[in-house]
């Protein structure tokens, strides 16, 4: 969600809140900009505690560029990192997950 998407006196940090409270899994797109934002790192903060799957989607940065942040968490950098031109991999992996029977 980009800010210029909030509205004046919405309950963003709440709405945000209950979200991850309910997700399952959280997708991170990280561009140039998203390394420095702070609500970036809070939400995946959330979700580390949570547990959840975090999957890093990089555009405008390569793995390296990525992993050479001091800021970026190592349990980040050892994750699998995907570009943005590669998301349909994530999403055909996503709908298997979600359609396995038995899977929550």
């Amino acid at each position: 969600m980009d800010e210029a998407d909030i509205d004046v006196g919405s309950e963003f940090e709440e709405d945000m809140r209950n979200f991850l409270e309910d997700a399952h899994e959280l997708l991170v797109l990280f561009t140039p900009w998203g390394l420095e934002r702070p609500y970036v790192w809070t939400e995946i903060g959330a979700a580390w505690i949570r547990r959840i799957p975090i999957i890093v989607v990089l555009h405008g940065l390569t793995q390296k560029e990525f992993q050479s942040q001091p800021n970026a968490p190592v349990f980040l950098k050892k994750r699998n990192i995907i570009r943005l031109n590669d998301i349909d991999q994530y999403f055909e992996q996503l709908g298997m997950r979600v359609t396995a029977p038995g899977e929550n």
